[in-house]
Parts: C-alpha cells; sequence; structure tokens
C-alpha cells in the first residue's frame, strides 16, 4: 500500500492511498455508513436514511463533539461521492473517489466554505491533517480483507 499525502490548503486538506483491494470494495464501504465507524478513526458510528443516493440524508456520531447531520450533496456511481454537514457560518465537505490508475488509487478530501470557513479550517485543520492518514489506510485494509 501507497499512501501519499497530498498539499492542502488553509481550507482544504486531501489524502491518495493506493491499495490491492479491488474498486468495488472501497466503494461498497464509502456507500455504507453502518461501516465508517469500522475504519474511520474519528467516528463512532453513522447512519443514512435509506439508500446512499444523492440528496439522502444521514447522521454520524464522532468519537468527540456532537452528533451532525449530513446530506449526500453528489454521486457518481462507482466512481465519487460527496456529502456535506452544516455548521455555524460553514459547510464541512468529504468528497470520495477513485484516481484513474492501473492499481486501485482512492482518495479523501475534505474542505469547508462559506464565511466561518477560515475559523473551522483554523480548528480542525490539523485534526484532518492527522485523522486523514490512519483512517484511509484502515479503510484499504478492511477493503483488501474482503479479497
Amino acid at each position: 500500500m501507497i499512501d501519499e499525502i497530498a498539499a492542502g490548503t488553509n481550507r482544504r486538506f486531501e489524502h491518495v492511498v493506493e491499495t490491492t483491494a479491488p474498486r468495488e470494495a472501497i466503494w461498497e464501504r464509502w456507500t455504507t455508513p453502518a461501516t465508517w465507524g469500522e475504519w474511520d478513526q474519528g467516528l463512532k458510528t453513522a447512519t443514512i436514511d435509506g439508500d446512499f443516493i444523492e440528496g439522502a440524508t444521514g447522521a454520524i456520531t464522532p468519537l468527540k463533539g456532537p452528533k451532525s447531520s449530513f446530506v449526500v450533496s453528489s454521486l457518481i456511481a462507482g466512481a465519487s461521492c460527496t456529502f456535506a454537514t452544516s455548521m455555524p457560518g460553514a459547510t464541512l465537505h468529504v468528497q470520495r473517489d477513485f484516481i484513474e490508475s492501473d492499481t486501485t488509487t482512492f482518495r479523501h478530501t475534505v474542505w469547508f466554505d462559506g464565511p466561518m470557513a477560515w475559523l473551522w479550517s483554523r480548528l480542525y485543520g490539523k485534526k484532518f491533517r492527522r485523522a486523514l492518514p490512519p483512517t484511509m489506510r484502515g479503510l484499504a485494509v478492511a477493503a483488501e480483507a474482503t479479497r
């Protein structure tokens, strides 16, 4: 498994991982919130109301902090998905997508937008930079175990 950290701006954080797992195994975990707590070290649980489709809503319970709701803001089946969580004065976006290559290479990008994005980036930026590598490795390991 090869990890790569991409340079992030003050409001955008990204991590890329290459794995031997099939794309389908990664996609299955991305679109099944009930599994997110198994590989995302920052989450207790995640749920979704119905199917993982554009416009679907759900909830995330982090290890620290309050439960928050999310909406699936974009979805390209088998390729990418983005969900968003509202925060005071900003929106937190999480995008997961595949990078075209001969192997399964996937990216996890987190960013804030809105008038208070600078504040939330300052408060949580270091946390995201630290959390993305082990979270993505956890996802790769979980997906590789299904082969």
